[in-house]
């Protein structure tokens, strides 16, 4: 099969996400060809686009990507070899072989199209920019399930979207509701963020019995679902502290300049910084290894109660995208974004 080598190579990528590096299991490290299909699943995520290439076998699918993005070449064909037991990957006067599994080898828990669903919800525009707000926070170390993606709690008009790693809460609301009922859900975090970047406005969403499914322009998104049961509605705990500290003022933006200086002295984003609020003043200071900060700040935009608390400067400054205005509390340093999103850091203790 002949093809246009940079269209085949940007289809092929659409898979990336889903290709699972390392591992026992090698199946899941491969891209699937498959009919008129091809698709990868890495045990949690799985993508599936079409590409029709007359073949029926599976690669790794890292190595095809890398030997497809080694030449500038306009076309590319992907054949099985005379004894039919690898495939051949020619660009030009090169030809690689490949060492390839069965199809029967794949693996693919998950309907092969995706299909139309009655239940199905639009996305739009709005859930997509509340996405990448709760997107910011990534947790390190999943030691809770509410660490494993976005939290959602469904009403009959929107939903609240929240994520958390225990050290920060991410809060964003959308114009649609997802479709769980009432109660709280959880999407994936890989399926939450290829819905982010691989889908657009108009695009289709469901949640299955025993997955979720999107349906975007180039691919079908797949997920395994997350039991819920026991995930903590840490949408209550922000709100409620909101709730309890209407007082903000506005962020000046010396204050990213102030916690980005605290980052360079130190040498690392978890640079610790303190900061004090008194009066019309923000007092950003702190010891480093390669020297000391001491900023003092106007803020404008209202009254703040005096008051003071140590922050580590990288979840800070990842929060200030969006927030217009600060409280600063003793449980947290809210951060408030328009149409309701909350930003909150825990102090360090």
């Amino acid at each position: 099969m002949k093809t246009d080598r940079e269209k085949l190579l940007a289809r092929l990528s659409l898979l990336k996400p889903a290709i699972k590096s390392g591992g026992i299991i090698p199946e899941l490290a491969h891209i699937w060809f498959k009919d008129q299909d091809v698709f990868a699943f890495d045990g949690e995520l799985g993508i599936r686009a079409a590409l029709d290439t007359g073949l029926e076998c599976g690669v790794l699918g890292g190595v095809l990507l890398a030997l497809l993005g080694t030449s500038k070449l306009p076309e590319a064909s992907l054949d099985l070899d005379d004894s039919g037991a690898s495939l051949v990957v020619k660009m030009g006067k090169s030809s690689s072989r490949m060492a390839m599994l069965d199809i029967e080898r794949g693996v693919w828990p998950f309907p092969e199209r995706a299909g139309k669903d009655k239940d199905a919800v639009e996305i739009t525009d709005g859930l997509l920019a509340a996405l990448k707000r709760v997107l910011v926070v990534e947790p390190k170390h999943l030691t809770r399930v509410e660490h494993k993606g976005i939290m959602v709690s469904c009403g009959k008009k929107g939903s609240a979207l929240c994520t958390t790693d225990s050290a920060t809460i991410a809060l964003a609301y959308a114009d649609c509701s997802l479709g769980a009922g009432d109660g709280t859900a959880l999407l994936p975090r890989a399926f939450a963020e290829q819905v982010a970047g691989s889908c657009s406005a108009g695009d289709k969403m469901a949640l299955r019995d025993d997955h979720l499914v999107a349906n975007g322009k180039d691919a079908a998104i797949f997920s395994k679902i997350v039991d819920a049961a026991d995930v903590q509605d840490v949408r209550v705990i922000i709100e409620e502290t909101a709730k309890k500290h209407p007082e903000s003022v506005s962020i000046p933006h010396e204050l990213s300049i102030a916690l980005e200086r605290a980052t360079i002295l130190d040498g690392r984003d978890e640079a610790v910084v303190a900061l004090e609020i008194d009066g019309g003043v923000l007092r950003a200071t702190g010891a480093y290894k390669h020297g000391e900060l001491s900023e003092q700040i106007s803020i404008k935009g209202g009254k703040h109660p005096k008051a003071a608390g140590q922050f580590t400067a990288g979840l800070v400054m990842r929060g200030l995208a969006g927030a217009k205005t600060m409280s600063l509390v003793e449980r947290a340093l809210l951060l408030r974004g328009a149409a309701g999103d909350l930003y909150a850091v825990a102090p360090r203790r």
